[in-house]
């Protein structure tokens, strides 16, 4: 019997340091010592012919924002001829950030979110929103473009928020979470419905809008979640299976996603809060981590043979 062969779905145009793929070797030696053979595809490539796949998982096509309509339209031709992992429904839904609202209709706490399709909402969010600095950010974005930290009423929150009016996209506007603002987001990854590991990237956003430093740069460090924060991701992840189980999507209803990424935070007025359920792109910091990319790789063996029965 021949080994599976799956693609790690990736892409060939990574904005800067701060988005380079650093996991799909790791990924792919420890698919080998489950007996996996895996390679990098390409998602927008024509040549690829992916039926010769058992699946595909999604690994890093970081470039799909600018060119959403095309990524869409690839996940649901692709998903017609071989396995997609996580299931292109759970992507679907996960790409825009109003997920959030029907997560949080599970008792999952998230940060306080307005929505809004035009200037005169944005205007109407912010001043309901009491916080003197706030957060806006498209509801479909990936590695915190166009997202700025403003103080209240400053025109350049009206610029950005107009900005991602004109792309065609909903703007969320949310209060500043200081505990964010000071570095202490962790992200919780999760293999096969179980927590692996955990990191710390620090402090994104520099005050009246941009990157701190200018660009976007992580700085990922390995962190210890503590029990509150476990405790948020597991109700996150279980919150996940019934939406997955409500909607009939494909695997998710009877099996956990291959993998997860939970953003939390603890806010010192709101407790622990999620900031970000990642079932798409997320990175995933194994390329250091032998045992979590063992436990990813064994996840994606798993449902294979789940798929397979």
């Amino acid at each position: 019997m021949r080994a599976p062969f799956i693609g790690l779905v990736v892409t060939d145009q990574y904005e800067g340091g701060g988005h380079t793929d650093h996991d799909t070797p790791a990924v792919i030696h420890a698919l080998d010592g489950q007996g996996i053979s895996a390679v990098p595809t390409v998602w927008h490539d024509e040549r690829i012919d992916w039926t010769a796949f058992d699946a595909v998982v999604i690994r890093s096509p970081w470039d799909y924002s600018n060119r959403s309509v095309e990524f869409e339209d690839w996940l649901q031709r692709v998903a017609m001829q071989t396995r997609v992992f996580n299931s292109p429904e759970l992507i679907g839904w996960n790409l825009n950030k109003r997920y959030l609202d029907e997560v949080q209709s599970y008792a999952v706490p998230i940060i306080p979110t307005a929505y809004c399709r035009s200037l005169r909402e944005v205007e109407t969010a912010v001043e309901s929103i009491s916080a003197p600095w706030q957060i806006v950010k498209p509801t479909v974005s990936a590695g915190s473009r166009n997202t700025g930290l403003f103080r209240k009423g400053d025109a350049a929150l009206y610029d950005l928020a107009e900005h991602i009016i004109d792309a065609g996209k909903e703007v969320m506007l949310q209060p500043e979470i200081p505990a964010l603002s000071a570095g202490q987001e962790k992200a919780l990854f999760y293999f096969g419905g179980q927590f692996s590991h955990a990191v710390t990237k620090g402090a994104l956003l520099a005050r009246g809008g941009g990157f701190l430093g200018g660009s976007y740069q992580e700085s990922p460090r390995p962190a210890v979640a503590d029990e509150q924060e476990i405790a948020l991701g597991n109700q996150t992840m279980a919150a996940i299976r019934e939406i997955s189980s409500r909607h009939r999507w494909a695997d998710e209803g009877a099996n956990p996603p291959v993998y997860a990424r939970f953003d939390v935070v603890i806010d010192e007025h709101h407790g622990p809060l999620l900031v970000e359920a990642e079932l798409f792109e997320p990175s995933l910091y194994v390329h250091d981590n032998p045992q979590a990319a063992r436990q990813y790789a064994k996840a994606i063996a798993d449902q294979l043979t789940c798929a397979s029965l």
